[in-house]
């Protein structure tokens, strides 16, 4: 997935009153997995991004 937003911040659950555990930049790119929840997508254990900034890249699968 790359980023869309200015900064974008990686919380720690898909909410948007988690804990923020890291943060991405305009145009850095994370693995996903195809879990959506509440608007957020699963980026690992613990690791969760608004889906509303995140475009999937060309020829990846992340659903």
């Amino acid at each position: 997935m790359a980023v869309t937003a200015d900064v974008l911040n990686v919380r720690a659950a898909p909410e948007a009153a988690a804990a923020v555990v890291g943060k991405f930049k305009t145009g850095a790119e994370t693995d996903a997995e195809k879990v959506v929840q509440n608007g957020f997508r699963k980026l690992g254990e613990n690791r969760w991004a608004a889906t509303e900034f995140l475009k999937p890249l060309d020829g990846r699968d992340c659903g």
